[in-house]
């Protein structure tokens, strides 16, 4: 048995600091693991592990009171990985035989209501609990149910009160709401759903709406259900006064944005049949608006696109009466069909300048990218960057997935991205330094396609240097956007400091690449490959702080902490820093070699990217030189 396939739970009454550590840790070694939050009696607990627990053995971690189930030895592969954490217990299922008539739903309670918190993958959960239970410190948790009709199922199991406040993980309450003064339902099978507003496209209607719900027709609702608040157990109305209660924050993640999209816009195209024409034309218009506005919200793009995608996927044969409409409820399957669709992964080493950070994680993802296999570089485990470019990866739900630590080594920097890429061979990457924004003439997809039938496994791109609009080194800041803020575009590394301007823009994993990223190596040949030159690599190198970094390179260099770097690069950075002393800090706007114009965020903005492609395309070979540190033609 892999650990992966161990079965964990997580228990907690307080939610003290040590706590919440200790789950985020054990998240991170047990993504499915699965948490029971609040104070329950010992009976009500047992019958809470009987049904959220599927395997006859299962981890049981930080539940410090005497266990009444039988508790065994943890097989010796998982206990490198669980044996730290406190009051752990390895359980047989089947020994929880204890009944009691509490859990039937003869013993709710009429004079309080439950507050139940539902969460599995959202990238705001743990955030948004935090808040919750400073405001409602009886908060009860249920994390990690796998299918959607389950976990509400699992919910009412929490509740001992005949109603119960149902909040989704990603639903950040209002300030001056209070969930214990809502209105109940009037009849008991109804389930009375408060307005939720969308931070994508601004509407408001009952889409991840707070919900409140009658606890013993919830725990009623049949597993097999696709639509568990529809399922004839239950039924739906919408508070009356239309009250805005939350803002359900589904956009943290480009996965969240989309799989939202996906399953509301394929549950309303698969209801239509059952609607009358008014409430056609109401869903019509619901879905009019998540397939077309918000693009340029957080993860908007990807809202739209999972809306499109969801509406075809029931125009092309799911629908109420096929189960395949079923996994829209299934969050494995749509993970995996996210990551059918969406394939495509980037690739790069992120260290010193984490300041282009936000812009460069959210350029990509508009281009298409999901996934990020993201090394993080600095020079120490103890470095003050460190936590500055995890606390920015951690706000677009991104884990790193190496570290590398030690003084900037371009070969190493390559040889720990060929590592990466090299564990997904059939995946295509794009690689590029955290400095590089690439804009293509087609969609990336397109170029993978065309290159295939080429019997290539890359395509190239070529650099494009941004300046501030005088030449001048500017700081990053987070507004105006970085086009803005380096407007002008030109042919600086090169002539400047002949470096090579050849960059691998997208690769399959199967490929190795040279040091830089600038071609692909081949057995037997002592240079890289290459191709015509197609995407461009706008190149915000050039800083407020590039004189420092430079000059710390070059110490790095005469010092021999370098390792393997050519001889020649001490003397091109001396001779970039001497031309700024030149031009008061900046460039030399006149010198014609740097072929500069200004130039927005377009592949068609630069007036001189026809002859410049040319001009790179046309290099017979591009030939390492120890002596110039650069490309020949």
């Amino acid at each position: 048995m892999q650990t992966e396939s161990l079965e964990v739970l997580f228990v907690s009454q307080g939610a003290d600091l040590a706590t919440e550590i200790q789950f985020k840790r054990i998240r991170s070694d047990f993504p499915q693991v699965k948490r029971l939050h609040g104070t329950f009696s010992l009976k009500h607990l047992l019958q809470l592990v009987r049904e959220a627990v599927d395997q006859e053995f299962f981890a049981l971690v930080n539940f410090e009171e005497e266990f009444p189930g039988e508790c065994v030895e943890l097989p010796l592969e998982h206990s490198v990985k669980l044996d730290s954490y406190r009051s752990l217990k390895y359980v047989r299922k089947s020994s929880l035989n204890i009944d009691y008539p509490e859990m039937q739903g003869t013993t709710l309670s009429t004079d309080m209501m439950d507050i139940v918190y539902l969460t599995f993958d959202e990238g705001i959960a743990e955030s948004n609990f935090m808040t919750l239970l400073k405001r409602y410190p009886d908060l009860k948790r249920l994390h990690g149910i796998h299918g959607l009709t389950s976990a509400f199922r699992l919910s009412a199991f929490l509740a001992i009160s005949e109603w119960y406040v149902l909040i989704d993980g990603d639903n950040e309450i209002l300030p001056e709401i209070n969930l214990l003064d809502l209105t109940l339902p009037k009849e008991s099978g109804e389930v009375k759903i408060y307005f939720s507003r969308n931070p994508v496209n601004d509407l408001e209607y009952g889409y991840g709406g707070v919900k409140i719900c009658p606890t013993a027709h919830m725990r009623r609702v049949s597993n097999d259900t696709i639509d568990p608040i529809c399922s004839g157990t239950l039924r739906p109305v919408f508070d009356q006064d239309r009250l805005v209660v939350s803002v359900t924050r589904f956009n943290s993640t480009p996965f969240g944005a989309w799989k939202a999209g996906f399953r509301e816009c394929a549950m309303l195209r698969a209801n239509a049949d059952r609607l009358n024409r008014t409430e056609q034309n109401w869903a019509s218009k619901k879905i009019e608006t998540w397939q077309g506005v918000g693009a340029d919200r957080l993860n908007g793009i990807w809202a739209l696109r999972g809306a499109m995608d969801g509406e075809l996927f029931v125009s092309n044969g799911s629908s109420q009466e096929q189960p395949g409409l079923a996994n829209i409820n299934n969050p494995r399957w749509l993970r995996s069909e996210f990551e059918r669709r969406y394939p495509l992964r980037l690739c790069s080493v992120i260290g010193d300048n984490p300041a282009l950070l936000n812009h460069f994680i959210r350029h990509y993802q508009a281009i298409g990218v999901a996934n990020f296999d993201i090394i993080v570089h600095v020079n120490e485990p103890g470095d003050s960057l460190l936590q500055e470019i995890l606390d920015r990866l951690q706000s677009f739900d991104i884990r790193p997935v190496a570290f590398l630590y030690g003084a900037w080594n371009g070969l190493k920097s390559s040889q720990f991205i060929n590592k990466i890429i090299a564990q997904k061979p059939e995946h295509w990457y794009i690689i590029a330094d955290s400095d590089e924004f690439h804009l293509y003439p087609a969609p990336p997809a397109q170029l993978i396609l065309e290159a295939e039938a080429k019997g290539l496994s890359y395509v190239t791109g070529g650099l494009i240097d941004r300046l501030g609009p005088e030449g001048e080194l500017n700081a990053v800041c987070e507004e105006p956007n970085l086009w803005q803020q380096y407007p002008l575009a030109g042919f600086v590394s090169f002539p400047l400091m002949r470096a090579n301007p050849y960059k691998i823009v997208l690769c399959k994993g199967d490929q190795v690449l040279s040091e830089g990223q600038h071609g692909v190596l081949v057995p037997n040949q002592p240079y890289p490959q290459k191709s015509a030159v197609q995407v461009q690599v706008h190149h915000f190198k050039w800083t407020a702080d590039i004189a420092k970094r430079l000059n710390e390179r070059r110490e790095a260099i005469r010092n021999g902490i370098w390792e393997g770097c050519y001889l020649a690069y001490g003397e091109e950075i001396a001779h970039v820093l001497q031309h700024f002393r030149d031009h008061k800090g900046g460039f030399d706007l006149s010198e014609e070699a740097f072929l500069l114009a200004t130039a927005g965020n377009s592949f068609d903005d630069y007036v001189h990217w026809a002859k410049l492609s040319d001009q790179l395309s046309s290099w017979s070979v591009l030939r390492a030189s120890p002596q110039l540190g650069t490309y020949k033609t």
